[in-house]
């Protein structure tokens, strides 16, 4: 695979690991000058629905966004009963005529039938590894209360996933150009992983990066002028402006990939969105044979 040299990449394992990154200081001191700037804006709607602070978005990266918590809870429970059900990638136990294990209460019930146990697959499935990655980015125009679509979006096509036995990860990730004053490549794309493959879901404190647009204008901000630090170059002022994640990110092998589209704005659109998604994991995680 040909190497982008237009697009500069940096991702961190960890949201402690973004955070080690951009809180060490810059080589260049106008970029260390223009993240102190990033927690003085205006609070309302602009790190969060009303008015959050910036001192607001620390303590819910600390202890959980549990506001957040509860409109993905809200979104979940409205689209659950109606979107296609979610492979079930976990082993079955099926019961028959033949099998490998008898169960004798069955034939003293009379029901020989059933009385063998076996453990099998019904269909065959693809690898069940799953990447969300919540586009989080966004230009100044964009109020907090849109921002946080997407990310509330992710988060509950996660739950669903996870409950029928998927391998999910979730990434935050944003792109943009014309961020830097010249030099360096045009593009960047950032990326960090929020929660693991195999880890629990801890819904607030997920919550409190992809569903709270703080996140973005914070951490993610610093990270966009690290990009420019790194090749030794200013910053833009303005940190230039958002592309779609989509556009940019590659896609792992053997797994299946899905970005939250910056279509997704409001509840109805993230509904829509989650049906959607659902139908085309469906396609993508099913092999035939």
């Amino acid at each position: 695979m040909k190497r982008n040299l237009d697009l500069f990449r940096q991702h961190f394992g960890s949201v402690a690991e973004l955070e080690g990154a951009v809180n060490a200081p810059m080589k260049r001191e106008t970029n260390r000058a223009l993240c102190r700037t990033f927690a003085g804006r205006p609070s309302r709607e602009w790190y969060g629905p009303g008015n959050t602070s910036s001192q607001d978005v620390e303590r819910f990266m600390r202890d959980g966004y549990m506001a957040g918590a509860v409109i993905v809870d809200a979104l979940y429970e409205s689209v659950a009963a109606t979107l296609p059900r979610a492979l079930d990638h976990r082993r079955k136990r099926v019961r028959g005529d033949i099998g490998d294990e008898l169960d004798i209460h069955a034939v003293n019930r009379g029901d020989a039938f059933r009385a063998w146990e076996t453990t099998k697959r019904q269909i065959r499935y693809g690898s069940g590894l799953v990447r969300i990655v919540a586009d989080v980015g966004g230009n100044a125009g964009m109020r907090a209360s849109v921002l946080q679509w997407r990310g509330v979006a992710a988060l509950a096509l996660s739950r669903s996933l996870t409950r029928a036995g998927y391998s999910v990860e979730i990434i935050a990730a944003d792109a943009g150009r014309g961020y830097s004053n010249g030099g360096g490549a045009a593009r960047q794309l950032t990326s960090v992983t929020v929660k693991p493959r195999h880890s629990p879901v801890d819904t607030a404190m997920i919550a409190a990066t992809i569903c709270l647009p703080g996140f973005f204008r914070l951490p993610l901000f610093k990270a966009i002028v690290l990009a420019a630090d790194l090749q030794g170059v200013d910053a833009n002022s303005g940190l230039g402006q958002a592309l779609d994640v989509d556009s940019v990110i590659e896609t792992p092998e053997k797994v299946a990939q899905v970005v939250t589209p910056t279509s997704i704005c409001d509840e109805s659109s993230a509904r829509e969105w989650l049906r959607r998604a659902h139908a085309l994991l469906q396609h993508s995680t099913v092999s035939k044979g």
